[in-house]
């Protein structure tokens, strides 16, 4: 049986962000921030999740690829 994984699909990393640090690529799917389902009935529920985080913080945050779960620490930092 196949089980559809919900979350958020990456569409685009920008260079050098941090999420680019820690790996995340384009055609990953999001599915949780720091242990929290991301809610796949709101378009921005990955921008809001994170905006609630501080700038410095270290979150955890867990993908699907390649048909298997990885967990991620993405610290988080300030627009320049």
């Amino acid at each position: 049986m196949n089980k559809i994984v919900e979350g958020a699909y990456v569409i685009s990393v920008v260079k050098g962000s941090p999420a680019d640090g820690a790996g995340i690529q384009v055609e990953d799917i999001i599915t949780e921030i720091d242990n929290e389902k991301v809610d796949t009935q709101k378009q921005d529920s990955v921008a809001k999740m994170i905006l609630d985080k501080n700038v410095g913080q270290t979150i955890n945050i867990k993908i699907y690829r390649d048909k298997k779960f990885i967990n991620v620490q993405v610290t988080l930092k300030g627009q320049s």
